[in-house]
């Protein structure tokens, strides 16, 4: 994929590389997530909810190694459903339905 992703961060708005894009329903919501370069300068990839790029998670060091998209994609869901278990399905569909209404679409 030879694309971008635009991302909101503390001081406004930055591109990264976008490496996978993946849909995955949350209490009866769809919510397209985006896999990219981390716009600190890290070598980690981050995950980022794709319309309003705001950041989930960060994906393992070693994903950048990863042979394809697939399997960048299977550790995406990976991370995605850590956050979930940690904080909660009810209040993640929450936050993320919050941004989507709240938020200006960086990305369509």
């Amino acid at each position: 994929m030879n694309q971008s992703i635009h991302l909101a961060t503390s001081t406004g708005t930055a591109s990264a590389p976008l490496y996978a894009t993946f849909e995955h329903e949350i209490e009866g919501s769809v919510f397209t997530f985006g896999i990219h370069a981390n716009v600190s300068g890290h070598r980690s990839l981050k995950l980022s909810e794709f319309s309003t790029g705001m950041g989930v998670a960060d994906l393992p060091e070693d994903a950048e190694a990863l042979p394809d998209a697939t399997a960048l994609v299977d550790h995406g869901r990976e991370a995605l459903q850590s956050v979930i278990h940690l904080h909660g399905v009810v209040a993640v569909a929450n936050i993320l339905t919050t941004n989507r209404s709240s938020r200006v679409a960086l990305n369509s």
